[in-house]
């Protein structure tokens, strides 16, 4: 429960005392979400607790006042908007969007020059609630769970000029150039037009997003045959792994070919660059004229391209326990439990 978002007062806000005193009943644990920057029209260096009027102002007064316990949040990395999901004590799951809305992204059902905030109305389900956010730069996305908890239902708002939320083209004219395309709330993509043969709904895995592209993992509940990978949005370097239209994107997703054990990879992307990995491998496309996707001699990958040998030159026997990319760079956390830093740059030389 997110105790720390009760209705503020006097004592909440006094430095903790730090006297010694016997506890009778166990401390109850409370989440504390801090920030720094700028968000809205406020800006710190430090790291600052977040004011809970924003939600009492965008209408959570009776969620907040009950007590609430924040999810997993999410932030674009370059155009600034964030989404903060929380779950109530009744079980519901509900979103705060803040930041820019040029492109309705925040799922509000609008658009706007200015910053803004809000709850993302109903627009949205999933018997299971929120299983995670995704902000991209001018887009959002929320995967929910049904009954089980199984991640199946994806839906997305925002900028689909380039088919960047899978959801398919606006009506315009073939010959013609893409015209912005936004959805300003939450729409269903359609992932059941993807799953297997004799599955009602394949869990979504493993999900990225990078500038105009998104790729999805979806695997089989029922064990048969190997996951799928999937992509959709602007091609322009090779960022799907596979062939787009005539104007370089693809507005809805479709198969990237990925190696038969694609069940046991999760994904990343980042920027105009995508990969999938497994503790034990990993596979890169799209940009690379960086060197993020440890090729030499060329700028962009037109479908996944197997680096382990690079990453093993590097770590040696030691697994791929994350990645992450971060538009011309391409991050590799391993499993050992310390952190050695090199001094020089470390030979990525296929």
């Amino acid at each position: 429960m997110l105790a720390a978002f009760k209705r503020p007062t006097a004592l909440s806000l006094s430095r903790p005392s730090r006297r010694r005193a016997f506890a009778t009943t166990p401390r109850q644990r409370v989440q504390h979400l801090l920030w720094s920057g700028t968000l809205l029209d406020q800006t710190t260096s430090t790291f600052t607790p977040f004011d809970p009027d924003l939600f009492f102002a965008a209408g959570a007064a009776e969620d907040i006042d009950s007590g609430i316990t924040l999810l997993p949040p999410s932030s674009s990395s370059t155009r600034g908007h964030s989404l903060l999901p929380y779950s109530t004590k009744e079980g519901l799951s509900r979103i705060l969007a803040i930041g820019r809305n040029t492109h309705a992204q925040l799922g509000l059902g609008f658009s706007s020059q200015e910053a803004t905030f809000g709850l993302i109305r109903p627009g949205y389900s999933g018997q299971g609630g929120i299983h995670s956010v995704y902000a991209g730069p001018s887009q959002s996305f929320i995967l929910t769970s049904n009954k089980e908890g199984r991640a199946t239902d994806l839906f997305a708002c925002g900028n689909n000029t380039l088919g960047q939320l899978g959801l398919g083209d606006a009506d315009i004219p073939y010959d013609s150039e893409p015209q912005l395309h936004i959805f300003p709330a939450p729409r269903q993509v359609p992932l059941d037009k993807l799953a297997k043969q004799g599955s009602d709904a394949d869990p979504v895995k493993s999900f990225a997003i990078g500038i105009d592209h998104a790729v999805l993992l979806l695997h089989n509940p029922e064990g048969q045959g190997a996951g799928s990978v999937f992509s959709t949005g602007m091609n322009g370097d090779g960022q799907l792994g596979r062939k787009a239209d005539k104007f370089g994107y693809s507005s809805t997703f479709g198969d990237v070919e990925t190696p038969s054990s694609a069940e046991k990879f999760r994904l990343a992307a980042g920027g105009d660059t995508s990969a999938a990995w497994s503790p034990s491998s990993l596979f890169v496309w799209g940009n690379t004229e960086y060197g993020q996707a440890l090729v030499e001699g060329e700028d962009q990958l037109s479908f996944p391209t197997d680096v382990t040998k690079s990453v093993r030159q590097s770590l040696g026997d030691s697994t791929i326990d994350d990645v992450k990319i971060a538009g011309s760079a391409l991050f590799i956390l391993d499993c050992e439990f310390s952190l050695q830093l090199e001094k020089e740059p470390v030979d990525s030389k296929m």
